[in-house]
């Protein structure tokens, strides 16, 4: 795997998200209100807006847009979207959030 820092764990508060750009990739890393970090796509497979304000509950993010709902583990689509969507693998490395864009 090959993680790459994208923000300080201290730059998304809890509850909020952050686009950013990863060589070229355009993510979002949330951060749910028990803390977790989670990254993904930027854009909903669904609605094509961005995940940015998705709210994270019960191992899902919902997009605000039309409720499309994924598992944050696989991505896949619970509804009403059918196409998954894309999430990377997250870790913290002192006091960064590290994505690995290649998994």
């Amino acid at each position: 795997m090959s993680f790459i820092n994208v923000a300080s764990v201290d730059e998304i508060e809890p509850g909020t998200g952050k686009e950013v750009n990863v060589e070229g990739t355009d993510i979002v890393v949330l951060r749910s209100d028990e803390g977790d970090f989670h990254a993904m796509a930027k854009e909903c497979p669904h609605a094509g807006v961005s995940m940015v304000d998705g709210i994270i509950e019960d191992g899902c993010v919902e997009c605000v847009a039309h409720g499309a709902q994924f598992d944050l583990e696989t991505g896949q689509p619970l509804s009403p979207a059918y196409d998954p969507l894309k999430i990377y693998p997250v870790q913290i490395v002192d006091g960064f959030i590290a994505v690995d864009l290649k998994a």
